[in-house]
């Protein structure tokens, strides 16, 4: 399959553990999106203001220390490569979540923020970035109130 996308041109990679592969895209996004969908700004206005950069550490540090909690073998390295690469992204970059929210549609959330809450519950864990993150979004969950 790999090589057959790749004749293709398309960009493929095969995890060798694909539940850390999915975890790390998971704290990554659910950071990102909920820091650039709650502000309504881009990415570089989320890495150039300190207090917005500190919400993103801060919530991306809180999936990681919950996939680490739920056995998921995420590096030691995780949140500063992570921060790293949220300063490589283009300043004008917008989550998937901000345009949604900006267009009225409905909103994944409960998915991203929403889920590392839900399972920080279960786990015993706090994650009051986090909660605060999916707070300011749900009311807009299910796109435009009409």
């Amino acid at each position: 399959f790999c090589a057959a996308c790749e004749q293709a041109g398309v960009d493929v990679e095969l995890a060798a553990d694909i539940r850390r592969a999915l975890w790390e895209k998971f704290c990554f996004l659910s950071a990102m999106a909920g820091c650039t969908a709650a502000a309504r700004v881009p990415v570089g206005d989320v890495r150039s203001d300190a207090d917005l950069r500190a919400t993103f550490v801060a919530a991306l540090t809180e999936a990681w220390t919950l996939g680490r909690a739920r056995g998921v073998p995420l590096a030691d390295d995780y949140p500063a490569r992570q921060t790293a690469f949220l300063d490589s992204l283009p300043a004008a970059m917008r989550s998937s979540m901000l345009n949604d929210l900006l267009a009225g549609n409905r909103l994944e959330a409960p998915w991203l923020s929403g889920a590392v809450v839900r399972m920080a519950a279960e786990s015993g864990i706090a994650v009051p970035v986090s909660a605060t993150l999916y707070a300011a979004l749900k009311p807009h969950v299910g796109g435009a109130r009409r």
